[in-house]
């Protein structure tokens, strides 16, 4: 059920992420219709969740995969009762950007970026 669950997260978050949408996501999660249970989550379940998530993005277009991968992390987590953080920073050395999550203030499951690279805008 948890990969069924996620597979409709991405293609909820892919379709509004690709229209330009990035609004939307924002009032869904900022409307109270994610669970907010302050319940204490494995790290082998986060490491499980970043797993499927990474299994069903791993084809889509690489200039959106990290910001799909943030909001959907975003949206499971907190609907397993973890508080995660949603981040996106940018780098001016080259020029980049890149979106992440974290939890107590550490980075959850970065394996293409460094996020201390990035300067915090979000």
């Amino acid at each position: 059920m948890l990969k069924f669950k996620i597979y409709i997260t991405i293609i909820f978050c892919q379709c509004l992420i690709k229209n330009n949408k990035f609004h939307l996501i924002h009032k869904y999660c900022s409307k109270n219709r994610i669970i907010e249970n302050k319940k204490n989550i494995k790290d082998s379940d986060i490491e499980k969740i970043f797993y499927i998530i990474d299994r069903f993005t791993a084809s889509d277009e690489r200039q959106f995969s990290c910001l799909l991968r943030s909001v959907v992390a975003y949206i499971v987590l907190r609907n397993h009762g973890s508080l995660p953080t949603f981040n996106i920073g940018v780098s001016t050395d080259p020029f980049k950007a890149h979106a992440w999550i974290e939890i107590n203030e550490n980075p959850v499951c970065e394996y293409y970026e460094n996020p201390k690279l990035f300067k915090k805008i979000i």
